[in-house]
């Protein structure tokens, strides 16, 4: 058996898949998805590696990291804390899911416009 792990997303641990399939991406894409719609950070962040790097134009203003750039869990918890608290009513809806290769793309509408997330994916043996 082989499990799934993203270059810069998705941890390590995750379920174990032979493939990446649709209806593996359909439940990460759900899962993602609910994770914030109840603002749970925790639940959000169990689909990220330890030590993924996150990049935002918004990171200099709300986390003060003036390269736009935050490593690691503890970092990012800390910045969607203060962002969550800024956007109290924040909700997705997701529209679509799809399969590559070795990626996951979800297309969704957030608290403003219509949004793709792209997840490369590795596979590692178990």
């Amino acid at each position: 058996m082989k499990r799934c792990r993203a270059l810069f997303a998705i941890k390590a641990s995750l379920q174990i898949v032979p493939i990446l399939n649709a209806d593996f991406a359909l439940s990460f894409a759900r899962s993602w998805i609910e994770g914030w719609n109840q603002h749970d950070i925790d639940a959000v962040l169990s689909h990220y590696a330890d030590d993924f790097e996150l990049a935002s134009l918004l990171i200099p203003s709300i986390a003060e990291e003036s390269n736009g750039v935050l490593h690691g869990k503890a970092d990012v918890r800390a910045y969607w804390k203060k962002g969550l608290a800024q956007i109290p009513d924040l909700h997705f809806e997701l529209k679509e899911v799809l399969t590559g290769v070795d990626s996951i793309t979800l297309y969704y509408r957030g608290h403003r416009a219509w949004w793709l997330k792209c997840y490369g994916l590795t596979v590692l043996e178990r």
